[in-house]
C-alpha cells in the first residue's frame, strides 16, 4: 500500500511504501524508519559500481539492508560483475 509522503513509519506499518514526489524517492517502512529505495543508482549496481566490496558496503545508507548477491566492482575504469 502506498502511503502519503508524511506517513509515519511504525511497527504496525512495516512493509508499507511511500513516494516523496518532491524528491522523487520511493521509501519502504522497516517498522522503525523509512528506507530509501534507489534501484538504478544503488551502490554496487552497474550505474554505480564500487571499487571493492568494502567500498560498496561503505556507500550503503542502511548497512542492515546489505545482502549476499551480485554487485558491480570497477576494475581499471570498467564495471565488472
Amino acid at each position: 500500500m502506498i502511503q502519503d509522503a508524511d506517513a509515519v513509519c511504525s511497527k504496525e506499518g512495516a512493509g508499507r511504501m511511500r513516494f516523496q514526489s518532491k524528491y522523487k524517492l520511493l521509501e519502504i517502512c522497516d517498522g522503525n524508519e523509512w528506507l530509501q529505495i534507489d534501484l538504478k543508482h544503488a551502490p554496487g549496481k552497474k550505474a554505480n559500481p564500487g571499487s571493492s566490496c568494502q567500498n560498496i558496503l561503505n556507500k550503503m545508507k542502511n548497512k542492515a539492508s546489505a545482502k549476499n548477491g551480485i554487485y558491480w566492482i570497477k576494475f581499471g575504469g570498467k564495471g565488472k560483475k
